[in-house]
């Protein structure tokens, strides 16, 4: 039931009471909230571990198990007439690819490129746009939608979060390369993954075009991946936020000043 969307989902449970041939019947009625029990499987072992100790979430490289990394996308874009550039980009998702509202979704970046005076610019938090994308998908029954056959349905889109980033402490040693992590705080009241007749409510997480100064580009999504949204906690210890890490250094130039950076965020972290 939300101000901008054409429906809403009602429970009730309704007794009908039938009171002979002479007398009519009735029927009591209430309303009920009703809550789905989703809950994703535990996470892996090493990102327990980290969140047990407070530590640094170990990448894709050191726990390839707990990560889906997406199919690399290529981003290309104008800085000038004589400056093209093109950026491929890594997303890692932590894995189950189920998050629990009110806790928050790990991701991880890479960006790749020759071109090392673009990367620092694109490898700036303020530039690049992770975000959380609810849609909803809803059947409506009107005199107007049944002119058009192959569309009875009407979507409703919008973003419920975006993603917040720092250098990554499991950077290697490329200089060609940037490593990021990030993540994205879900609201506690966000409505859960659902799928019922005639509506449904599905999430991605969305990777936008970069925000750089002056930068032209087609404005296109760079990748999409659905993702779940559940009401539960997972068992085991439950994740907590890192985005108070340092902020990224727009004049690094070798992803080891990325991994000191971090190791510097895991001490601050054990001090917690």
């Amino acid at each position: 039931m939300e101000r901008h969307i054409d429906a809403s989902v009602r429970y009730e449970l309704t007794i009908h009471i039938r009171r002979g041939r002479f007398r009519s019947d009735s029927h009591i009625r209430t309303a009920f909230a009703y809550i789905p029990y989703i809950k994703p499987e535990q996470p892996s072992l090493p990102r327990q571990i980290a969140y047990r100790e407070f530590s640094p979430l170990p990448g894709p490289e050191s726990d390839p198990e707990g990560w889906k990394t997406l199919e690399p996308a290529v981003f290309h874009g104008v800085l000038s007439p004589n400056h093209s550039v093109s950026i491929q980009c890594t997303v890692s998702l932590a894995k189950p690819l189920s998050y629990t509202r009110g806790s928050l979704i790990p991701c991880m970046l890479k960006l790749d490129s020759d071109d090392e005076a673009a990367l620092d610019m694109f490898a700036k938090p303020s530039a690049i746009v992770l975000h959380l994308r609810r849609r909803v998908r809803l059947f409506i029954r009107s005199s107007e939608l049944k002119k058009f056959e192959n569309a009875p349905w009407k979507e409703y889109v919008g973003e419920m979060g975006t993603a917040r980033w720092w250098p990554s402490f499991d950077a290697g040693p490329d200089s060609s390369a940037r490593y990021l992590e990030g993540e994205i705080k879900l609201p506690h009241d966000l409505k859960p993954t659902t799928t019922i007749p005639h509506f449904t409510i599905s999430y991605f997480v969305v990777l936008c075009p970069f925000k750089v100064p002056l930068l032209n580009s087609d404005g296109q999504d760079l990748l999409s991946e659905e993702v779940n949204i559940a009401t539960m906690h997972a068992d085991g210890p439950r994740p907590h936020a890192y985005s108070d890490a340092p902020a990224h250094n727009p004049n690094a130039q070798r992803s080891d000043e990325y991994r000191a950076t971090g190791s510097s965020f895991s001490l601050n972290m054990r001090q917690v």
